[in-house]
């Protein structure tokens, strides 16, 4: 009686216990399926640097002859925060430029000799005063990147570019205009070569990109 009434009871624990892995599972199975469907409250991904991608695009632009910056912005606006990221790329290109433009100069003086020294410089920086004007309506937005934080505010980066054609041509017209004798002393200097080769190998690299690149 005992053993009958022990087999009974093994035999309803067992019942149950199998009952209740089924419930178990088919309820699990309902919430996998749910969560499936669910869109997550929040995608963003937070990375180290959402312009990465954008300073390798810039000193590719710069080791192949041209000129590139890079400029950051952000706003709770998308729209500004691209204006942002374009005019600080502006600002940061013009520098750029500058600096091209005192490496040039002091190339030229070490060719033509220290008594030419005040003379150069003084024709340099007017031309480079008024290059910084002129060539910027030459400077292109290459590519613009936007990305939104956890907080809401867009980050904006933009890579500026200028052809280094459209730097030299106006280098030329504005030496040729202030001292039309340094003019030809520089056409004839390894600063002038320089720039010619800037432009060449920046072409030859351009050239080489497929089309949906260019």
């Amino acid at each position: 009686m005992k053993k009958m009434i022990f087999s009974t009871a093994y035999l309803m624990i067992t019942v149950f216990y199998l009952v209740g892995c089924g419930g178990s599972s088919d309820t699990g199975n309902q919430q996998t399926e749910k969560n499936k469907n669910e869109v997550p409250v929040n995608e963003f991904k937070e990375v180290t640097d959402v312009n990465e991608s954008l300073h390798t695009l810039a000193d590719s632009i710069v080791s192949a002859g041209g000129l590139a910056a890079l400029g950051e912005g952000q706003s709770n606006r998308q729209d500004i925060a691209k204006d942002k990221a374009k005019n600080i790329a502006m600002g940061n290109i013009v520098e750029s430029l500058n600096q091209k433009i005192s490496r040039l100069t002091k190339s030229f003086i070490e060719e033509v000799g220290g008594g030419a020294n005040t003379e150069v410089n003084e024709t340099f920086s007017k031309v480079q005063k008024n290059i910084a004007i002129n060539t910027l309506s030459g400077a292109v937005v290459r590519k613009t990147k936007l990305s939104k934080n956890k907080e809401g505010i867009f980050l904006a980066g933009s890579v500026v570019e200028i052809n280094p054609k459209v730097i030299n041509t106006s280098i030329n017209r504005e030496l040729k205009n202030s001292n039309a004798k340094m003019y030809e002393r520089f056409r004839s200097s390894k600063a002038f070569d320089e720039l010619q080769k800037e432009t060449d190998a920046y072409d030859k690299k351009e050239q080489a990109k497929p089309d949906f690149e260019k």
